[in-house]
């Protein structure tokens, strides 16, 4: 017995007779296929060193294939840009192409490059070095970070193009990128960054192209791509004035263009681009130029605007807050004497806003050739454009406005009756006595009525004190003759009076006071101004009155 009690190989127990027939095939089979083994062996290695070599050989054969497409592809491309040819050397792996050059006073490069290692897939980048970009332009797309990069950076310029700052963040120069950002460039930056992966910063821009080998047609537009919005982007040789003009007056979003102007007439207010800027967008003759623009417009050239202005506040197409403020901008700039030349033209405009502002304007100018311009406009003015009129009456018109404002006492609306009742009580005869008094009754308990009752009788104080020596109580309507209607002094407090205004009148009162009492009383009651008072209705007045 051998070791670990199994058999010798010599023992009588391995022998043909040992063992049955069907155990000996298998002892025989088992020791050819050992006898055989070192064969086999060499056989594998021999046919997988064959197939390593033919594999290997494919590969080289078609890497030498891309090599040479990739050398034909990139000295192609080199020979389309104008660029030179060079190969780099790199560390165990093939030399790869560069493209380089300058290109006007841009300088062009174009590399392979593997960012994540030898064995991921590389891409092609094109960097273009600008040395006009706008100072400290920077370039990128907005993603979820974005907000609290602001934290850090500030926020970024806003153009006014709604759909541009919803995708692309930048920051720089507020005037030096409003004026490079026509409408091209903003929709050639916002490919260049959002569909192709693009950025700008530190006076270049770069693009990344996800293959090693493009073709030669892909690499040279992609590089023209580059180089045409690098450009665009570029101050060189460019005026920001300039554009910033161009762009106030030429861009179809109206938001961009206001800022535009805003940004010029702040930075470069007085320079020859800012007034050309103006004067093309408050222009009579522009076309689809938005109100604010036209306002801004119109006031950035200063006297010169004032009735490009005037012309705004009248523009019906205009919205009511833009001519309203037009208005505002005249009445704070425009010197009296030339002011309501200005307004008076806005009297009648369709826009209660404009109108109002207008009136209230002129009313405090008290100018008097405007008189007749305003009792016009009041009689087809809406409500409240005609109480700033009934307001204003008083200070142009002076006594004359008594008339008119009489008129606007019997409106239907309370606000223009209560605006007439102020003017009377400050311009007011006696002829307005009684009409005050009738469009208020006593004992309405509305409101507006109970405001307008007050009004009117604060009116009628204020007529009273008007008269020389007319104490509270003493105030008396004078009889129908002659003067009508006029005031006159009682001789006591509560007492009625009738002045009589001709000479035939105050003869025949002094007769009648030289009379003794029982005379008077034979005179009969038709003899006196008083009882003539009585009949022509005057004696309810004055008692309402006093």
């Amino acid at each position: 017995m051998g070791a670990a009690g199994v058999p010798a190989k010599d023992s009588p127990m391995w022998s043909r007779e040992s063992l049955p027939p069907a155990g000996w095939k298998s002892y025989g089979a088992t020791r050819t296929i050992v006898a055989m083994m070192p064969a086999i062996l060499m056989t594998a290695f021999t046919v997988g060193l064959t197939l390593i070599l033919l594999l290997d050989l494919a590969f080289g054969t078609r890497k030498k294939a891309e090599r040479a497409q990739s050398e034909s592809t990139w000295s192609d491309a080199a020979r389309a840009l104008g660029l030179q040819m060079e190969h780099r050397k790199r560390f165990l792996r093939s030399d790869s192409p560069v493209l380089s050059g300058k290109l006007g006073a841009m300088t062009v490069t174009v590399t392979e490059e593997r960012p994540g290692g030898p064995s991921q897939p590389g891409l092609v980048r094109i960097v273009v070095e600008v040395p006009d970009l706008p100072s400290e332009l920077t370039v990128g797309r907005e993603n979820l970070t974005t907000p609290l990069m602001k934290v850090v950076t500030g926020n970024d310029v806003q153009t006014g193009h709604p759909w541009f700052d919803r995708e692309i963040l930048i920051h720089g120069g507020e005037g030096e990128i409003l004026a490079i950002l026509d409408e091209t460039t903003r929709r050639q930056l916002l490919r260049f960054v959002t569909a192709r992966g693009g950025a700008v910063g530190k006076g270049r821009l770069v693009l990344d192209i996800g293959q090693v080998i493009p073709s030669t047609q892909l690499l040279v537009s992609s590089v023209q791509e580059v180089l045409e919005l690098a450009r665009r982007l570029s101050l060189a040789g460019r005026s920001v004035p300039g554009l910033l003009r161009r762009n106030a007056v030429e861009d179809s979003i109206a938001d961009f263009r206001r800022r535009c102007l805003q940004t010029l007439l702040g930075a470069y207010a007085g320079s020859d681009d800012a007034r050309e800027a103006c004067r093309a967008l408050a222009a009579p003759e522009a076309k689809g130029v938005p109100a604010e623009l036209r306002f801004l417009a119109a006031k950035g050239l200063g006297e010169e605007g004032w009735e490009r202005m005037a012309a705004l506040a009248a523009a019906r197409d205009a919205e009511e807050e833009v001519r309203a403020r037009g208005v505002d901008h005249l009445v704070a700039c425009v010197p009296a004497g030339r002011l309501p030349g200005l307004l008076d033209r806005l009297l009648e405009v369709g826009c209660p806003g404009v109108e109002t502002r207008a009136v209230r304007a002129l009313g405090k100018l008290g100018h008097a050739p405007s008189f007749q311009r305003l009792v016009a406009a009041g009689r087809r003015a809406a409500p409240a454009t005609a109480a700033a009129i009934a307001e204003a009456l008083a200070a142009v018109g002076g006594p004359a406005a008594e008339a008119p404002l009489l008129e606007f006492l019997k409106s239907a609306d309370v606000e223009v009756q209560i605006a007439a009742a102020g003017s009377l009580g400050r311009i007011g005869s006696v002829h307005a006595v009684e009409p005050l008094l009738a469009c208020a009754p006593a004992g309405a308990w509305f409101a507006q009525t109970s405001r307008l009752r007050q009004a009117a009788q604060s009116a009628v104080a204020a007529i009273q004190s008007r008269l020389a020596g007319a104490e509270a109580g003493r105030l008396s309507v004078a009889e129908s003759g002659g003067e009508s209607g006029s005031l006159a002094l009682a001789p006591e407090a509560g007492a009625i009076s009738f002045a009589e205004r001709t000479v035939e009148g105050r003869e025949a009162a002094a007769m009648r006071d030289a009379q003794p009492e029982s005379a008077g009383e034979e005179s009969g009651p038709d003899t006196t101004a008083e009882s003539e008072g009585r009949k022509k209705g005057n004696e309810p007045i004055a008692r309402r009155v006093s």
